[in-house]
Parts: structure tokens; sequence; C-alpha cells
């Protein structure tokens, strides 16, 4: 888990919000990370904090890589 501090709400010039968020790497080492708003909690504002959270998703991975398995067999049928 990764805490994040909402900067700013900004627009595109398509008018779609995004939000730049500040992730802290180490003492003094921040970077910003731009991301759509609508990814974030409904209500979030300039001057949040957020849990972030990553995690692996192995069944969806297995499935492309089938997906991906049964096109290149089909392509190869083709030739």
């Amino acid at each position: 888990m990764k805490r994040v501090f909402v900067d700013r709400i900004e627009s595109r010039s398509e008018g779609e919000p995004l939000a730049v968020l500040i992730v802290r790497e180490s003492e003094g080492e921040y970077y910003e990370w731009v991301v759509p708003y609508s990814w974030l909690p409904a209500g979030t504002r300039e001057g949040d904090m957020l849990d972030v959270h990553f995690e692996r998703d192995s069944e969806s991975r297995q499935q492309l890589r089938q997906e991906i398995a049964d096109l290149l067999d089909e392509l190869q049928q083709e030739t």
C-alpha cells in the first residue's frame, strides 16, 4: 500500500478531469502521478490523502496468456 497526496485537479483540453498525485518515495524524493479523476473515490478533493493498493490478478494474466496462445495458433494455421 502507498499513501499519496492529492495535489491538484486539472482538466485536459478535452475536458476530462485529471488528478495530480504526489507520491513520496523517500525523504526529499517525490514524484507526480497523473491519473483520471474518475479513478479516485467520489468526493476526492485537493489536499486529501489516499491509500493506494496494487494487487496482482493472476487469473486475468492466465486468461490473457491463453488468448495470445490461441491467436498465435490461429495465425500459424492460416499460413
